[in-house]
């Protein structure tokens, strides 16, 4: 599209403001147009074990186990891990449909923390991630890098970038959220509190359509 008087604002409606890399290759933190997606809490596939006492008929006194929805400081919601359970649950979204490997960002944050501060001070978090295209079996764990942080009593925010994992647009994203295992005494339970997918898309300009009026975006 060339760039003249009469389609200027056209042209300036499809650029999507960005920023860069650092010398080292890594996008700044403040580079791009950043989406932050909200899960909630209540639409994870959880691994929750719902255990009735006798039969189905008693299910007015089961109990769970495993990893489930419940309240926290009075008026809030977690999801609670027990101790020993290594798999907590998993979100599945599609790679956003402008995605570019070569410069944009596509990372899930949660925030966690742990009941009681542990005496071995070693529980922290992890995934795996599975891809699925449209026609292809569901791919290999991508096996992402874990974020490394100890879980303690206070809230943290942790980061699992699935930048450069050789993603492409409408790939279906299998994130399962787990633990590396060191949650196996009582008082190390862990605490999700939230949730997001985070996307970053540096400076693009597009067209929406091909010559042959096939939709880009």
């Amino acid at each position: 599209m060339k760039f003249s008087a009469n389609n200027f604002l056209t042209v300036a409606k499809s650029i999507v403001a960005g920023g860069g890399r650092n010398p080292s290759g890594s996008i700044r933190n403040d580079a791009g147009f950043l989406v932050d997606i909200p899960i909630p809490l209540g639409s994870l596939d959880l691994r929750t074990v719902i255990n009735y006492n006798g039969s189905e008929a008693g299910a007015a006194v089961a109990t769970l186990s495993g990893a489930w929805l419940t309240s926290d400081e009075t008026n809030g919601r977690v999801v609670k891990v027990e101790e020993a359970i290594d798999t907590i649950g998993n979100i599945t979204f599609p790679v956003p449909r402008d995605y570019d490997e070569e410069t944009d960002a596509l990372f899930v944050r949660v925030l966690a923390s742990q009941i009681l501060v542990s005496t071995d001070n070693d529980v922290q978090l992890d995934s795996t991630v599975y891809i699925k295209t449209a026609g292809l079996a569901l791919g290999a764990d991508l096996n992402p890098t874990a974020p490394g942080t100890v879980l303690s009593a206070t809230e943290k925010w942790l980061e699992f970038d699935l930048s450069q994992k050789s993603l492409n647009r409408n790939d279906v994203v299998n994130f399962v959220l787990i633990t590396n295992g060191a949650n196996d005494t009582n008082g190390e339970e862990v605490l999700i509190h939230a949730v997001e997918v985070g996307y970053r898309s540096c400076l693009v300009s597009y067209n929406p359509e091909t010559a042959a009026k096939v939709a880009l975006r």
